[in-house]
């Protein structure tokens, strides 16, 4: 029955709430038992109601009642007291030890069995140490995990091992702390961990999101996952999880200790893995490990010499494989692989004889693959196979007459597949089949003939489905575009889950998903990947509570607190009454779900989703319960709700007295009015009639001319940027683009001292890529093979880029590629993957002809000297990449070369035109330095013969 008050240098006080009356402790020199500082920076009332006062001369411990103070203050002779005096913290966990924070000394237990403290302070030298010796929050969560809040970001503890675990600002994950100032910490009904921060803001987290086992690149730290482009999976028989990456190789994860060990291409090793860029994992019965890669074939790891076996493409070997990309690998019940390519079409694969088996496309033959570009594999209870492609359709293969059966998208019809891009398979314990398309999950019945759809408009997050998997209740868990859901064939309702919920982000991977034989799921994306036992997932249990956050009536609120309002009235004048209202879940407050019901006007509860208001108008006058509910994101409802009395008052005129009136009034003249009053009425019914008819259609005809004039408009706009060949960006695209971008880079390398963002980070790249031999191509083939052939590059270009990368066609045959965060080793890797994609490509330039050729590149980034950003313009950069395209086309072709700055400096005037002009000089002198696909740079060409681009392109 009473408040304790600390002050900043007034001492303690305490208002007793019973008589009003205030009672003052301060800090008295000739009583040592007086507050031991007037300075007052923590309150904690303990389990038996004692209260420990935090201030900047120790801490102390008042109960009984009584005015006498016991002092925990430093002393250096004992290493058992308090490590600082300055307290900022204190909480009482549930064995009943006491915490306490310091401005210096770390954090300190006091055992309240010998009163004696335990010291947990920073140290340089111990990562697991505590992150900061000051420390201003502490908590102990619903599930006993303490947690403590310092100047260097938010610490877990862990009593077994003594260690922290720190959350701090990372600027390369948007899901971090924004500051790592912690200043407060909360936990609210639903579990909701709440962080608050001097100038980040609140923060909060799910706890139950650690269900998700969430593992996150980190490429600066030993034995982390190096990527956060997780593409496949595999479990040896020890238990250790394989771990496929799109662009940093392969990983083997000790589960136990959670330790990685890399595998990566290196060119010196022909035993090493063939390439960093994996794409599918398998292991067989025979306990071998099998890697499919993007780019290097087939790989076979030997464990017991830590070796790799390489099986690549050569089109001389009609017994070897049929490409290089390999997406998917399966193994049959005779211990053969099955592998789908991407280009070359099925392949089966004896690991004894070592020799393929290549299942292809053949326009003339119906019953062969519907398409060379294959993407995954299913096998079926009777040993057919399922292949899907990644545009067309699906195939059933039958392996002992080797004929395939297609299935297609047909428009129009609902039982055929809803999308011909197929990403995943999946057969269920029934023989069912489960198509993930990127048009959405497709399900096929033992024996049917046709194939249902779900998409979003059944619940699914996103129409893109990656993986899917079955739990041990058949429940199917799908990874999207979108999070993951999990699907209920029986009831047919999704559960999705998002990134609120742990995911590694909303984005998952292609062929990224396994199930081992504990059931355990994995699913990967583009941030790490998730893992989890679909079993233990535990849900919100605590239903909401909702309350009242507004109440209006005639447009004007309510006074007093909306939710402690139990009845409103209506005047006869008031036509329209506004309700606001919120849910107390935190947890994901986008999913959270409300329904309401006036009674006495609404028949059934009227379900809400996002919209957190309702509004009535023109009530009639009587008495109506306004009733609301609401459901958490894990669809618990609070079925109880809350209700509101609402009373509307007749007007004067619309009493029962006043109709009484209007009777006696009305009954005498009736009659004689009948006539007139209908006649009348018809007069007017047929004048509004025809009044709204016209205002009808010429209020369309306007709307439509409107209409007409934004599509018109957007239209042109649209076809100004855009090239008509390609569909791509155009030079005026870059030009309206770039600036904003140039500006932006500006403003962040100004602030890079506040902001820790390496140059890399900030920088723009522009990639010159020119097709060789264009001329003639066009000049043998005819300008519709060249377009094929410039279309066809255009998706190349996509598929080795990023999707936050800008690809602009700059004319002819030239692309442009602008890119951010890219640094010279990055450029290089990327000008290859283009150089070496567009080498091995097979252009198909219709009426059954193909065309090989290859290209030249050249790049540059913006600014060229980051000491002086406008030393060059982002032109002039353009026209430096350029320029190392036309070195690459003078040295042979089927080239890359990139220009850097050097170590030695130029005056800044004259520059861009020694750069174009004078490279073989500035190189020479180390002003400018190359990068080339060709080795050594005494193998560049500076200048080519006059007609040597005219000719040929």
């Amino acid at each position: 029955n009473a408040v304790w008050v600390g002050t900043r240098d007034g001492g303690l006080l305490r208002l007793d709430l019973a008589t009003g009356s205030w009672t003052s402790f301060a800090h008295d020199p000739a009583d040592p038992a007086s507050l031991v500082d007037n300075r007052i920076s923590a309150l904690y009332v303990d389990g038996k109601a004692r209260l420990w006062v935090g201030t900047e001369g120790g801490l102390d411990l008042l109960e009984g009642g009584g005015r006498r103070f016991t002092h925990f203050v430093t002393n250096p002779a004992d290493a058992s007291s308090i490590s600082d005096g300055k307290i900022r913290a204190i909480l009482q966990d549930d064995t009943g030890a006491l915490w306490v924070g310091t401005s210096n000394g770390g954090l300190n237990r006091l055992d309240p069995a010998t009163g004696r403290f335990d010291h947990f302070r920073h140290d340089e030298k111990v990562r697991t140490s505590l992150a900061h010796d000051h420390v201003k929050a502490i908590l102990q969560d619903a599930d006993g995990r303490l947690w403590v809040g310092t100047n260097d970001g938010l610490d877990l503890f862990d009593p077994s091992r003594r260690s922290f675990t720190h959350y701090r600002q990372d600027p390369k994950n948007p899901f971090s702390l924004a500051d790592e100032h912690v200043l407060s910490l909360a936990q609210d009904r639903g579990g909701v961990l709440w962080v608050g921060t001097r100038l980040g803001g609140a923060h909060k987290w799910n706890p139950l999101s650690w269900q998700f086992g969430h593992v996150a690149p980190d490429a600066d730290e030993p034995g982390s996952l190096g990527s956060g482009h997780v593409t496949s999976f595999s479990e040896d028989r020890a238990g250790r999880l394989w771990i496929g990456t799109y662009d940093a190789g392969l990983y083997v994860m000790e589960r136990a200790r959670g330790e990685m060990t890399s595998y990566r291409h290196d060119e010196k090793n022909p035993h090493s893995l063939g390439s960093d860029q994996v794409m599918s994992l398998r292991q067989d019965h025979r306990g071998d490990l099998w890697i499919g890669t993007l780019d290097a074939g087939l790989n076979r790891f030997i464990a017991r010499t830590g070796q790799f076996k390489q099986y690549r493409s050569d089109p001389q070997r009609p017994d070897g494989l049929s490409s290089n990309g390999v997406t998917a690998i399966l193994e049959d019940r005779d211990g053969r692989l099955w592998l789908t390519t991407y280009g070359g079409g099925l392949n089966r694969f004896d690991p004894e004889t070592e020799r393929f088996t290549q299942f292809r496309y053949d326009p003339n033959n119906a019953s062969s693959l519907s398409g060379d570009r294959a993407s995954s594999l299913a096998e079926s209870p009777d040993g057919r196979l399922w292949v899907g492609t990644m545009e067309k359709g699906l195939n059933l293969l039958d392996p002992r007459t080797g004929r395939f059966q297609r299935f297609v998208h047909r428009p129009g019809d609902p039982g055929s597949l809803s999308s011909d891009a197929i990403h995943t398979l999946f057969v269920d314990a029934a023989g069912g089949l489960w198509v993930g398309t990127h048009g959405g999950l497709n399900h096929r019945a033992p024996g049917a003939s046709t194939f249902e759809t779900f998409t979003t408009r059944n619940g699914l997050p996103s129409d893109v489905v990656y993986g899917i998997r079955s739990d041990g209740h058949g429940r199917l868990w799908l990874s999207t575009n979108s999070g993951l859901s999990c699907f209920d064939p029986r009831t047919g309702q999704f559960t999705n889950y998002g990134v609120s919920d742990g995911l590694q982000a909303s984005e998952f991977n292609f062929g990224a998903w396994y199930q081992s034989p504990s059931g355990e799921l994995f699913f990967g994306g583009i941030y790490g990947f998730n893992a989890f036992m679909p079993d233990r997932l535990r849900r919100v249990s605590q239903p909401p509570a909702v309350v009242l956050t507004s109440v209006s009536v005639g447009h004007r609120p309510l006074s007093g607190p909306p939710d402690q309002i139990e009845r409103i009235s209506l005047g006869f004048r008031d036509k329209v009454m506004n309700v606001e209202f919120a849910a107390l879940d935190y947890t994901a407050p986008e999913r959270n779900h409300f329904s309401y019901k006036l009674e006495g006007f609404d028949p059934e509860w009227v379900p809400l989703a996002q919209r957190r208001s309702v509004t009535y108008t023109n009530l009639n006058a009587g008495h109506y319960t306004f009733r609301l509910r609401a459901a958490n994101s894990d669809g618990r409802w609070n079925d109880e709700g809350l209700s509101m009395g609402v009373d509307v008052a007749a007007a004067p005129w619309a009493t029962r007295w006043a109709f009484g009136a209007y009777t006696l009034l009305l009954a005498g003249g009736i009659m004689g009015m009948v006539r007139i009053q209908q006649r009348k009425l018809d007069r007017e019914v047929e004048y509004a009639r025809v009044l709204e008819s016209r205002v009808q259609e010429r209020t369309r005809e306007l709307s439509e001319r409107q209409h007409q004039l934004e599509r018109a408009n957007q239209e042109l706009a649209q076809a100004s940027i855009t090239d008509s060949l390609t569909g791509l960006a155009n030079r005026r695209f870059l030009t309206e683009y770039i600036e904003k971008e140039v500006a932006l880079l500006h403003r962040r390398y100004h602030r890079a001292s506040e902001v820790p963002l390496t140059p890399e980070m900030l920088d723009l790249a522009f990639v010159m890529i020119d097709v060789d031999h264009f001329k003639t191509i066009n000049d043998s083939a005819g300008h519709a093979a060249g377009d094929a052939v410039l279309r066809q590059l255009k998706d190349l270009l996509k598929s080795v880029s990023r999707s936050s990368d800008i690809i602009v066609r700059w004319g002819g045959d030239e692309f442009l590629l602008v890119g951010r965060d890219q640094n010279g080793e990055r450029l290089a890797e990327l000008a290859e993957r283009i150089r070496s994609r567009v080498a091995q490509h097979v252009f198909d330039i219709g009426e059954g002809r193909v065309v090989r050729t290859s290209c030249s590149i050249g790049f540059a980034t913006y600014p060229f000297f980051r000491e002086q950003l406008d030393a060059l313009s982002w032109e002039q950069v353009v026209s430096v990449a350029d320029r190392a395209l036309y070195v690459a086309k003078a040295s042979g072709r089927n080239n890359w070369v990139g220009f850097h700055p050097g170590i030695t400096a130029l005056p800044i005037q004259g520059l861009f035109g020694a750069i174009c002009h004078g490279t073989q000089q500035l190189v020479a002198q180390g002003t400018l330095r190359v990068s080339s696909s060709l080795t050594g740079i005494r193998n560049l060409v500076w200048e080519a013969p006059a007609e040597g681009k005219a000719a040929n392109g």
